[in-house]
């Protein structure tokens, strides 16, 4: 487990990383993660969505791996929040890693279990 502090370095580093074209997606997938590890949900997100973005294919390993851990970023975001609209982009995101590759990790139960946080938050606005 890192420290804090140790997880501020990384986050340095790997900003600094995130600057080379070459290393941008790689970079902003393990810079995402640090922001989810310190609980800074949002800049988690708006990491993982730029190396998506900056990333050349959608079905390679680093792909996946992105949109997985978005997929994470927003399904807790949804939790926390209760945002319905978010466990929506959630749900969609898990749908096309399943569309993908549907042996890629955990996806199958990820789908259903995002899907049932949509109908919980649909059940309590309505």
């Amino acid at each position: 487990q890192l420290t804090m502090r140790q997880l501020d370095d990384a986050i340095g580093s790997l900003q600094q990383a995130k600057a080379d074209p070459k290393h941008r997606s790689a970079a902003a997938r393990y810079l995402g993660e640090a922001f989810a590890k310190k609980g800074w949900v949002d800049e988690a997100i708006d990491t993982f969505r730029e190396g998506i973005d900056s990333h050349s294919t959608n079905d390679d390993k680093l792909a996946l791996e992105l949109r997985y851990n978005l997929m994470d970023a927003l399904e807790a975001k949804a939790i926390k929040e209760g945002d319905l609209q978010v466990a929506q982009d959630a749900a969609e995101i898990a749908s096309q890693i399943a569309q993908t590759n549907i042996n890629y990790k955990d996806i199958r139960d990820r789908l259903e279990k995002v899907r049932e946080q949509v109908s919980k938050l649909k059940q309590t606005a309505g």
